[in-house]
């Protein structure tokens, strides 16, 4: 009797051990939140902004409908000043007007998996019933991708003159095999740290 109350205590006490993982608490992932946001950063790195050098800059962004919209302006303000473009808040105030677009902003996943069935005699499942089947040995690949790309044109405020247009503002993100999203910090390196 004293053994089976100890097994039994034994397995509540394993059973209140056991978790849950949550992928996220909030409504976006930060996996998801980062892998757009640097996409968009990426895609803005591409686009060559000199041309505004010294100019008086309108960003219209009418047309940019994109998830993150408050982060790309922000970094597109910011890219526009480093590039030399005084930014201005009102139209009248501009000598030349930038109309910014998102070609797209939007996440891409893709997974593969390669298993070896537990072999039992006569084992026959239904074509329907194949996700189910018991694997020995899973070997598999997740690659999660965020892709941006940003276009625009700018013209002359006065005159409604093309001065000059921005294609192909590509930028790809990724987390899979090689992960190039994340600080280069591990779990043993946030141990590390705390233990220091």
């Amino acid at each position: 009797m004293k053994r089976q109350s100890r097994l039994v205590w034994l397995l509540l006490l394993l059973g209140g051990c056991i978790g849950g993982v949550r992928d996220s608490t909030t409504e976006r992932t930060a996996q998801e939140q980062l892998l757009l946001s640097t996409a968009h950063q990426r895609a803005l790195a591409r686009l060559d902004l000199s041309p505004l050098a010294g100019q008086r800059v309108f960003v219209d962004t009418r047309y940019l409908e994109v998830v993150d919209r408050g982060y790309v302006e922000s970094a597109f303000f910011e890219a526009l000043a480093e590039a030399g473009a005084l930014l201005v808040r009102a139209l009248e105030d501009a000598d030349v007007v930038f109309e910014l677009r998102a070609a797209a902003g939007a996440l891409w996943q893709g997974d593969w998996i390669i298993g070896i069935p537990i072999p039992y005699p006569d084992y026959y499942v239904p074509e329907e019933h194949l996700e189910s089947v018991p694997f020995l040995i899973q070997i598999g690949y997740s690659l999660r991708e965020g892709w941006a790309r940003l276009d625009g044109f700018a013209y002359e405020r006065a005159t409604g003159a093309h001065v000059f247009s921005l294609r192909e503002g590509w930028g790809r993100s990724h987390v899979g095999f090689t992960e190039n999203i994340y600080p280069p910090a591990t779990i043993l390196d946030t141990l590390r740290e705390k233990l220091e």
